[in-house]
């Protein structure tokens, strides 16, 4: 009897330190959450020299949530303000990331803000250095970095 109130004791402590482990902190927000400048397409021929920069005129990447499911609320959704208004859901592992476009306001968009949508579109990997978001993307010739600068 005394083995088994020991074993229920030792049960008891080690789940409730479980679950003061799992409190979750203000002050551990994830650093691509934010409102960032669209500044320049970019392209890294061998993964590290930054080559053929071209500016962006205009552009804001809204950040609200680091990641959300596909079905997740409209609220949470990341932002592209340009010409149009571009939603779309994000999904993160490490530094791999994979946007779906979920709803837009299309019309007469312009060649430059077509390019930043295809790009987040085949957006695959990205860096935070410093206060850049660098997203790696495919799809496009002499172009598959796309650079933000936070707000």
């Amino acid at each position: 009897m005394k083995t088994t109130f020991l074993k229920f004791t030792a049960l008891l402590l080690i789940v409730a330190g479980n679950f003061s482990s799992c409190e979750t902190s203000d002050t551990d927000i994830h650093p691509l959450v934010g409102v960032w400048d669209c500044v320049k397409f970019a392209y890294v021929a061998n993964g590290s020299d930054i080559l053929d920069e071209v500016a962006i005129s205009k552009g804001i990447l809204t950040i609200p949530v680091a990641s959300t499911p596909i079905e997740h609320d409209g609220k949470d959704r990341w932002k592209l303000s340009h010409t149009n208004s571009i939603w779309f859901a994000c999904s993160l592992s490490d530094n791999l990331i994979e946007l779906e476009l979920k709803g837009s306001t299309f019309m007469n968009a312009p060649p430059e803000e077509e390019e930043i949508v295809s790009a987040l579109m085949n957006a695959y990997s990205f860096i935070i250095r410093g206060n850049e978001l660098i997203i790696s993307f495919t799809g496009a010739e002499n172009k598959n970095l796309l650079i933000f600068k936070k707000q």
